[in-house]
């Protein structure tokens, strides 16, 4: 049996969405109007709510959704464009999202080994 969620009260929306851009709980708190003496304690208390939680997670399950959607939206337009220019631009944009133009270098400082990604600007549009 599904237990019944409250509903969310608008700050507390409020809040979680500033969360889920910073994710930092007392920043969000005193964008969302608490007190700054207050909002370490508020952010991390309405975090914790089972109806604010189940937002967040409604929230980034949209978001995941959202990305999924426009790889295969670039893709049909990478396939089916009318233009070259929209092929091209298409194909460019879904290899900046699954980082086909970043570069990772392992690279020895010091005696230790250190990663570094390099973006590689696509004939310096970028």
């Amino acid at each position: 049996m599904t237990e019944k969620l409250k509903p969310i009260l608008a700050q507390h929306k409020l809040l979680a969405d500033y969360w889920l851009i910073s994710f930092n709980a007392t920043q969000s708190a005193i964008k969302a109007g608490y007190k700054d003496k207050t909002a370490y304690s508020m952010g991390s208390r309405v975090l914790k709510r089972v109806e604010v939680k189940a937002y967040i997670d409604e929230q980034i399950e949209e978001l995941a959704m959202g990305y999924t959607q426009r790889l295969f939206a670039l893709g049909d337009i990478a396939q089916e464009a009318d233009k070259d220019s929209d092929r091209i631009k298409a194909i460019e944009l879904l290899g900046k999202l699954s980082q086909d133009y970043t570069k990772k270098i392992d690279m020895t400082s010091n005696g230790e080994t250190i990663g570094v990604q390099v973006y590689l600007p696509d004939n310096a549009r970028d």
